[in-house]
């Protein structure tokens, strides 16, 4: 049987605003933790117009000229962003030029390769650094 009357609509309304206020609390609590997150993933992102290179261990060095592309996703977006390389091995350096720019830019990442460097198969990280947000991609190094 349905109740009705004053106090049965006073208590759904309650219940509702209850409900309403505990629902907005973890909406907020989420974007705070991952909307945020989002927001910083959505300010640039980073390409190479090459991701791996093979060649035999040089007798002296040997160089590759990589473009690295910062780009947009947020048109807006007008920060810096740094660049740079982890994971190199031994005998290996990477210079990029410029190493940092506003959104958009383009950049030289020259890997040299000198002849102290190990033989196998490398994986050198490129990174995209700029307010908070990190972006990176694998460039994989086979030296025979």
């Amino acid at each position: 049987m349905e109740s009705r009357g004053i106090e049965p609509l006073a208590l759904k309304l309650l219940a509702g605003m209850i409900l309403l206020a505990v629902g907005l609390g973890a909406g907020i609590t989420l974007y705070r933790r991952a909307g945020m997150s989002v927001e910083s993933a959505l300010k640039f992102e980073l390409s190479l117009d090459q991701t791996s290179w093979s060649l035999s261990r040089p007798e002296n060095e040997n160089r590759l000229t990589v473009s690295v592309s910062i780009e947009s996703v947020l048109q807006d977006y007008r920060g810096t962003v740094s660049l740079s390389a982890e994971g190199l091995p031994a005998g290996v350096q990477v210079f990029f030029s410029p190493s940092s720019g506003t959104c958009p830019f383009s950049s030289s990442m020259t890997v040299v390769v000198s002849a102290q460097a190990p033989s196998g198969t490398h994986t050198i990280t490129v990174k995209a650094t700029g307010d908070g947000s990190v972006k990176s991609k694998p460039f994989t190094l086979t030296i025979q």
